[in-house]
């Protein structure tokens, strides 16, 4: 997949979108999650602090309290 470039494919992607990263993620970098989130139309995206790549097993509550504001405001 390394080469493949999906970029500019996220402009056609009109739904909103949001781009969760921890702040300890040892696997994505944080830049990586930014340019994805920045690519999207509407992208959003929210680094959860002290948090890793599996944030939604590390603080599953935190991470269904930011799900849900995201979809129902």
């Amino acid at each position: 997949l390394h080469s493949v470039d999906f970029r500019p494919e996220l402009a056609k992607i009109q739904q909103p979108v949001l781009v969760l990263h921890g702040e300890l993620d040892a696997i994505l970098k944080k830049e990586d999650s930014l340019a994805l989130a920045k690519g999207l139309p509407q992208g959003k995206f929210l680094e959860l602090p002290s948090r890793g790549h599996s944030s939604n097993v590390e603080d599953p509550d935190l991470f269904v309290d930011h799900i849900n504001r995201f979809l129902f405001g």
